[in-house]
C-alpha cells in the first residue's frame, strides 16, 4: 500500500499481511500476488477480466514462465520498481503463454520470501521489449495520480490525502480544499449510519468488501459513490484507506429504472385487462384483474405454476416471445380459469426486463361475450343474406312467370289480333280505300307491340339464358347494349365452352347486366372489354372500361344501390367482388364465384 505524505517529497510504503490479499480483491485496478517461490499466487477480478479467466478458482493455477521467474526474482530481490513483459499460463501443464504488460512493485519479504504486487497495464501485442527501469516514487506518482478512481487517506476522521481524480469528484478546485477536513463533512446523513458501523467492522475485518455510499460536494450536489476501505497502519498512526468510484449516473438510471417499474405496476394494478409476468419457475405475478379472471382466490394460490395449466395453447410459444416477428401478436385462444367453463380470450405476448430479469408479459381480454355477439351477428347477416337469396329467386321465377305468361298469352293475342286484322283487310271492298289503310297502320302497330312485348319478356327472363347457356346469354346481351348505346364490347371466354349451373348462370348474367348499366349510365367509355373464365375453382367476370374511374368513395356508399346489389349477390355465394378506378383511365370490375359451396 502506498501513502504520499503532503508536507514531504519522501514515499513511504508500508505491507499489510493480513489485509494485502482482501484488499487485493475489491481493488478496481487488474492485479495480482507474485512471490519468489510460487510465483503468481491469485490476481483480483479486474486482472481476470483481462486475462480471460472464467473461473475465480481457476486463478491460482496461473503461473509465470521459468526465464521470467528468474527475472522477477532479481527485480524483487533487488528492491527496484520496474515495468516488464509477463508470459503466464493458465495451468502448469498448459504451454499457451499469454503476455502481459506488467508493472512489479517490491512490498516485502517475510519467512525468505520476498513478495511483489504486479499491475497489469494490458495485454502486450509485440514479441519483444525491454524492461525499463523506474525508481519507486515516479511509478507510485503514476499509480495513485493518475488512477481514474478516487483514492483517500484519512487519520481521525481528518482528510490526509486526497489524489486529483478525488479532488475532481468532490468539486473542489485544488487539494488544500480537502484536506485538513473533517471526512464526516462530506458524508451524507442517509449514509452515517452505514459509515459508522463499517467503521468499528474496521477494527476486526481490516478490509471491508465495496459499499454505495452517498457523497455531498463542496458545492452541495449529492454524488454516490462505490468504496473500498481499509483499515492500515501510517508510521504507527492507523488510518483509513479509501477508494472509489463514481456511481451517480448508475444510480440515478436504476432509480429511473426502479420509477418506472413502480408506475407500470401501478397501470398494471388498474388495469382492466389481466396481466401475467411469466418467467422461467413459472407465473411470477398477476394483477387483481387476471386473479378475477381465473377465479383464484389470491395471486399466491398460483405463484410458479406454469401458465400452460391454464392456456395449453401456449405450450411451445411462450419461447416465441422474443421473435420479432411474434411480437404483439393477437392469439385468440381458450382459457380454463380454476373453476367454471372455458373462456374465449385474446391474447398478447411480449418481452419485459423486470428487476434485471427477463420474463413473459401476457395481457389476456375476456373476448367471450364479443364473440358471442359476433356469432350472433354473423347468424343475422347469414338469415338476411338467406332472405336475400331467396327474394332473388322467388324475383326470378316472378320474372320468368311474367315473361312466359306476357310471351305466350299478349303474344298470341297479338298474334291473333294480326290475323284478323289481315283477314279483314282482303275482305275490305276495294273502295274503301281509306278504311284499308287504318287497318294497315293497325297492323304495322300491332307487329310493333310484339316486338315490345318480346323485349320486355326478354328483359324479364331471356329465354336464350335457359335454352342456350350463359355464354350465349352473354354475347346476346352485348349485343343489345351495343345497339342501344353505341359502346363497343369485345368478349373472351376460357375456355370458349363450358357448362354452369341454372342458379350461378343467373348470378353472373345479373351481375354482367347490372355492370353494363353502370358503365352506360356514369363511365362515358367507348370500349368495354369482358373475360369469362374459370379461375381458382371457380368462375371470374371480369369488365373493364376506359372510361373516367370510378371514385373509390362512391363504391362503398350506402345508396350505391347497383354495386350493393353486385356485392351481395356475390356474397351469398362466398364469392368476391373487387371494384377498382383510375381518374381518367377506367374502371374494373372483377367478379369470382366458387363452383362448389356457397352461404
Amino acid at each position: 500500500m502506498i501513502i504520499f505524505k503532503e508536507n514531504e517529497r519522501q514515499l513511504n510504503t508500508f505491507f499489510v499481511d493480513e489485509t494485502l490479499s482482501r484488499f487485493l480483491q475489491w481493488l478496481p485496478t487488474p492485479a495480482g500476488i507474485f512471490n519468489t517461490r510460487d510465483g503468481v499466487l491469485a490476481v483480483n477480478p479486474s486482472a481476470a477480466a483481462i486475462l480471460n479467466v472464467q473461473q475465480m478458482k481457476a486463478l491460482s493455477l496461473l503461473r509465470c514462465h521459468a526465464e521470467d521467474q528468474f527475472l522477477l526474482r532479481q527485480i524483487i530481490e533487488a528492491g527496484n520498481v520496474q515495468q516488464m513483459t509477463l508470459r503466464l499460463s493458465k495451468s502448469e501443464t498448459e504451454k499457451h503463454w499469454q503476455r502481459v504488460q506488467a508493472t512489479i512493485v517490491p512490498v516485502a519479504r517475510a519467512d525468505r520470501e520476498y513478495q511483489a504486487l504486479v499491475f497489469i497495464d494490458g495485454l502486450k501485442t509485440r514479441e519483444t521489449q525491454l524492461p525499463l527501469p523506474l525508481n519507486n516514487e515516479l511509478i507510485f506518482k503514476h499509480l495513485v495520480e493518475m488512477a481514474p478512481i478516487m483514492i483517500g487517506i484519512y487519520i481521525d476522521d481528518v482528510v490526509q490525502y486526497v489524489n486529483p481524480t478525488g479532488v475532481r469528484l468532490m468539486g473542489a478546485t485544488s487539494r488544500e480544499d480537502l484536506v485538513g477536513r473533517n471526512i464526516m463533512e462530506f458524508i451524507h446523513p442517509d449514509s452515517l449510519p452505514l459509515v459508522e458501523k463499517r467503521r468499528r467492522a474496521l477494527l476486526k475485518e481490516r478490509v471491508l468488501p465495496p459499499v454505495e455510499e452517498r457523497l455531498i460536494r463542496l458545492d452541495g450536489k449529492v454524488i454516490d459513490v462505490e468504496v473500498v476501505t481499509a483499515f492500515i497502519q501510517v508510521e504507527g498512526t492507523p488510518a483509513i484507506l479509501a477508494v472509489g468510484q463514481d456511481i451517480t449516473r448508475r444510480k440515478e438510471t436504476e432509480r429511473a429504472l426502479k420509477e418506472s417499474e413502480e408506475r407500470y405496476f401501478h397501470l398494471m394494478q388498474v388495469s382492466p385487462n389481466a396481466i401475467f409476468i411469466i418467467k422461467k419457475a413459472g407465473i411470477e405475478y398477476v394483477n387483481p384483474a387476471a386473479i378475477e379472471l381465473l377465479r383464484v382466490p389470491s395471486a399466491t394460490t398460483i405463484k410458479g405454476q406454469p401458465i400452460q395449466h391454464f392456456l395449453p395453447a401456449l405450450d411451445g410459444l411462450i419461447h416465441r416471445s422474443e421473435d420479432p416477428d411474434w411480437q404483439g401478436r393477437s392469439l385468440e385462444t381458450q382459457l380454463f380459469p380454476s373453476t367454471g367453463e372455458p373462456i374465449t380470450v385474446d391474447v398478447i405476448m411480449t418481452p419485459v426486463m423486470l428487476e434485471g430479469e427477463v420474463g413473459v408479459q401476457l395481457i389476456i381480454r375476456d373476448i367471450t361475450q364479443r364473440k358471442i355477439a359476433e356469432q350472433k351477428l354473423k347468424e343475422s347477416r347469414d338469415r338476411l343474406r338467406e332472405l336475400s337469396a331467396y327474394l332473388q329467386t322467388v324475383r326470378e321465377k316472378e320474372r320468368a312467370h311474367i315473361a312466359r305468361e306476357i310471351h305466350d298469352e299478349l303474344g298470341q293475342m297479338l298474334t291473333a289480333l294480326k290475323l284478323e286484322l289481315a283477314l279483314l283487310k282482303r275482305r275490305l271492298p276495294t273502295a274503301q280505300s281509306l278504311l284499308e289503310t287504318s287497318v294497315t297502320e293497325m297492323i304495322g302497330m300491332v307487329d310493333k307491340t310484339i316486338k315490345v312485348v318480346r323485349h320486355i319478356a326478354s328483359e324479364l327472363r331471356p329465354e336464350i339464358l335457359n335454352d342456350l347457356g350463359l355464354l350465349a346469354a352473354i354475347e346476346w346481351q352485348a349485343q343489345e347494349y351495343m345497339k342501344r348505346s353505341g359502346i363497343k364490347i369485345f368478349l373472351q371466354f376460357d375456355p370458349d365452352e363450358f357448362s354452369v349451373d341454372h342458379n350461378r348462370a343467373t348470378t353472373i348474367f345479373r351481375i354482367f347486366q347490372e355492370t353494363l348499366t353502370n358503365v352506360m349510365r356514369h363511365a362515358h367509355a367507348t370500349e368495354v372489354f369482358v373475360t369469362l373464365r374459370r379461375k381458382l375453382g371457380g368462375l371470374e367476370l371480369v369488365v373493364e372500361d376506359n372510361g373516367v374511374g370510378i371514385d373509390e368513395k362512391e363504391t362503398e356508399k350506402r345508396w350505391s344501390l347497383g354495386i350493393m346489389g353486385i356485392k351481395e349477390r356475390a356474397r351469398f355465394w362466398n364469392g368476391t367482388v373487387e371494384i377498382k378506378g383510375v381518374a381518367g383511365e377506367g374502371t374494373r370490375v372483377r367478379v369470382w364465384i366458387p363452383e362448389e359451396n356457397h352461404g
